[in-house]
């Protein structure tokens, strides 16, 4: 049923009356297999946060599918992307994040830098032999959003005109001026779309949240739609819990906030406003007054299994004056 167009008509109706997608689609290896070549292969996808990966010698191994990257922070700070195979046997170079001065391949030893140099190939003297022509080969590489974005497409548009422009309002977010405060990873047993979904429909909350319904009120979510693949809603007004959830005598308003409020679709009291986003097409981004949470859905080869990161952020000008960092992650 996934192969006919017609399966598609009603999820592509307008919102109010538009269904979900068949259920072939989170199960079937045959779409699995179609969606990689037609999303993953030609489209761009956040994989990792550059708080993640911001000190020169930085590295971090994130797999997608049947693929592995190597991403890479290098002496100047710039954050490079790579297939995760040695350029002379196939042999995966790395497998766990670590901070290192060179890559080395566990099969023959050959030695790349951080910026995919072959810099080592020992006992390899062949005539004619130039490392400028075997270092590691290269995945494009965008930030935008504090997210480290990938394409495995060399043809394929920037991440902004992919986009189709949107959600433009979060673009001069400080981003990278955010502290990662905690983060933890999961491996659901459901197809990763599920968790797109999930994060954009909220009448689950007050059942399955019960704590996030007393803040974040289902009643209270509204459309924050602009132009562009993506998905934005608010909540609006935030309720006071008397918890530390609450921004008033807890904290600051975040840098940025304002701005964003301004730059958004429709207007809303950035004091007083929960922004949600989905961005094509596996991040889900949430922005409250005080923090930010992410959610990167990575896929893997079991169409019933995702790997998935959840971050939280919160800017240093968020904290009130008498509060130091640590009491600060306590009360987080």
């Amino acid at each position: 049923m996934w192969l006919k167009p017609a399966t598609y008509a009603k999820t592509r109706s307008p919102i109010g009356s538009a269904y979900s997608i068949t259920p072939e689609v989170y199960s079937c290896n045959n779409f699995l297999r179609a969606e990689r070549e037609a999303l993953w292969e030609r489209q761009w996808f956040a994989v990792e946060h550059v708080q993640a990966i911001s000190k020169p010698g930085d590295v971090v191994v994130v797999d997608v599918l049947d693929q592995s990257f190597i991403l890479t922070c290098d002496k100047d700070k710039k954050i490079n992307a790579f297939y995760n195979v040695c350029s002379h046997r196939g042999a995966k170079l790395c497998k766990a994040n670590g901070n290192k001065k060179r890559l080395n391949c566990p099969y023959h030893n050959w030695s790349y830098n951080l910026k995919g140099n072959l810099v080592g190939a020992p006992f390899f003297g062949r005539d004619n032999f130039n490392k400028k022509d075997h270092g590691l080969k290269p995945v494009r590489v965008e930030v935008r959003f504090g997210i480290i974005w990938l394409n495995m497409d060399n043809n394929a548009p920037g991440l902004m005109d992919s986009l189709q422009g949107g959600p433009t309002e979060m673009l001069d977010y400080p981003w990278e001026e955010m502290d990662l405060v905690g983060r933890a990873n999961y491996t659901p047993r459901c197809n990763w779309k599920i968790l797109a979904e999930n994060f954009v429909e909220w009448y689950h909350i007050p059942a399955v949240h019960p704590a996030l319904d007393r803040f974040s009120k289902p009643h209270h979510h509204v459309d924050n739609q602009g132009d562009g693949k993506y998905v934005g809603f608010v909540t609006n007004p935030l309720t006071p819990t008397g918890t530390v959830t609450d921004l008033a005598g807890n904290w600051n308003l975040s840098p940025g906030q304002e701005e964003l409020a301004a730059k958004a679709p429709f207007q809303f009291d950035p004091r007083n406003t929960a922004f949600f986003y989905h961005i094509f097409p596996n991040v889900s981004i949430t922005i409250y007054p005080h923090s930010t949470y992410t959610l990167i859905m990575l896929p893997t080869n079991d169409p019933m299994r995702t790997v998935e990161k959840l971050s939280f952020l919160q800017h240093p000008g968020c904290r009130l004056a008498e509060i130091g960092r640590a009491s600060c992650r306590e009360r987080v």
